[in-house]
C-alpha cells in the first residue's frame, strides 16, 4: 500500500502479512476419474513405471483432464523390467520424465484401424522435437527405440490407450543404461 500522504498509511508495515495459512500440512493426492488416462495408468499394476515418470514430469493433471483427447502408448511394467532395472527407471530426472510423457502422447484419438492403415506413417507427438514413426511389417506395428504395440485399443474418458513393450525414449536422450 502505497499513499502520497504520509498520514493515511500506518508505518508498521507488518500487518500486511499476518496471515493464517489454512493449508494442510500434509501433501494431499488429487483425485481424478477413474476412467481417464491419469485414472487408468493410477490403478493398473502394470503402468506403475510409466505413472511413476507422469507424476515426476506434472503431466498428471494434463492425463487427467477429462476435456482432453489424447492417444497415449504405455509400456508395460512387465515387459519393462525384463529390459531395465527398476531403479534405473525410476531414477529418470524430471526433464528425460517429460521429454517421454510427451513422446508417448499424441492429440486426438487415433485407434489401430488408423495407425495399421499405411506401411509406414509418421505421427506428430507433444514432444515437438520429435515424431513417432510407425511401420507395420507382417501384422506387427514397430515404433521407434525397437517398441511394438502389444495391447491396441483401451479406451479411455478423455483419450485411448495402446500398450507397448518397451519406453519411448526421445532420439537424442536415450540413456546409456538402456543401450
Amino acid at each position: 500500500m502505497v499513499s502520497i500522504n504520509p498520514a493515511t498509511q500506518p508505518t508498521d508495515m507488518r500487518q500486511m502479512y499476518d496471515f493464517v495459512d489454512f493449508r494442510s500440512k500434509e501433501k494431499q493426492e488429487r483425485c481424478f476419474d477413474s476412467n481417464s488416462l491419469t485414472g487408468i495408468l493410477k490403478n493398473q499394476p502394470d503402468f506403475s513405471i510409466f505413472y511413476h515418470l507422469v507424476k515426476k514430469s506434472f503431466m498428471e493433471a494434463k492425463l487427467g483432464d477429462l476435456q482432453a483427447n489424447f492417444t497415449l502408448f504405455v509400456p508395460s511394467d512387465h515387459h519393462l523390467l525384463k529390459k531395465y532395472k527398476r531403479e534405473n527407471l525410476e531414477s529418470i530426472d524430471k526433464g528425460l520424465a517429460l521429454q517421454i510423457v510427451k513422446m508417448s502422447l499424441m492429440n486426438r484419438q487415433i485407434d489401430s484401424k488408423l495407425l495399421k492403415r499405411s506401411p509406414v506413417s509418421t505421427f506428430p507427438t507433444l514432444n515437438r522435437s520429435n515424431s513417432l514413426q510407425i511401420q507395420n511389417v507382417s501384422n506387427q506395428t514397430y515404433l521407434p527405440c525397437n517398441t511394438q504395440v502389444i495391447h491396441w485399443n483401451q479406451p479411455a474418458n478423455n483419450g485411448i490407450i495402446h500398450v507397448t513393450n518397451n519406453m519411448l525414449f526421445p532420439d537424442d536422450n536415450i540413456p546409456i543404461w538402456s543401450w
